[in-house]
């Protein structure tokens, strides 16, 4: 900018007498005069540089404090550009499909159920109209689903812990979902229940 009010700033550093005959000494904060001030006028906004407005053009601190400010807000916005927000964004999309996966697996357990309870009428039925003899090709199968279900039990309840999108969760296995590769935990902070895949599925270490 140029003109406001200056630091007298002379060739011969004597200072200078104005237009009324009041004289300026050196360095007093006047309004400039091109013909007299050393730059002609031109000067620095600085009102934190000292007794003037303004001051002959040149570096003052308030302009390093207004570089230095831009420079750090420069560097936070490239941050949070080149790393937050793609974090944020792949944070986003993890608890989406993990919110879906968990809505398919709900439903899923439902048609099961239901088909479970429509199997165990049709058995109910057939029990009493056969004469309830069963052979030992059916005995070996109860056993084998007895055996099938309580290995399924005893992975239920086990303490485990399950890494998404990088965070650590751990709590008590609720359930599986072979079909999904999915499983469902109660975590021991919230005690929210949490549906991951299996394959991010592990065991603490103690």
């Amino acid at each position: 900018m140029e003109g406001g009010t200056v630091l007298l700033e002379t060739e011969d550093g004597n200072g200078w007498m104005n237009g009324q005959n009041i004289i300026i000494d050196e360095g007093d904060a006047y309004p400039c005069e091109p013909t007299v001030q050393v730059g002609d006028c031109k000067n620095s906004l600085t009102p934190l540089a000292g007794d003037a407005s303004s001051m002959p053009g040149g570096f003052y601190i308030d302009g390093i404090l207004l570089m230095a400010l831009a420079t750090v807000g420069l560097i936070a916005s490239l941050y949070t550009h080149l790393v937050l927000a793609p974090s944020w964004r792949a944070r986003v999309k993890a608890m989406k499909e993990v919110s879906e996966d968990k809505a398919d697996v709900q439903e899923s357990l439902e048609d099961q159920d239901d088909t479970e309870e429509d199997s165990e009428e049709e058995t109910e039925d057939d029990t009493e109209v056969e004469s309830g003899e069963e052979t030992e090709e059916e005995s070996d199968d109860d056993m084998d689903s007895e055996e099938e279900s309580d290995s399924d039990e005893l992975d239920i309840g086990s303490y485990v812990g399950v890494d998404i999108d990088g965070e650590e969760y751990y709590g008590t296995i609720l359930e599986f979902d072979d079909d999904e590769d999915t499983v469902t935990i109660e975590e021991d902070e919230t005690g929210d229940e949490i549906t991951a895949y299996q394959d991010e599925m592990f065991i603490p270490e103690d």
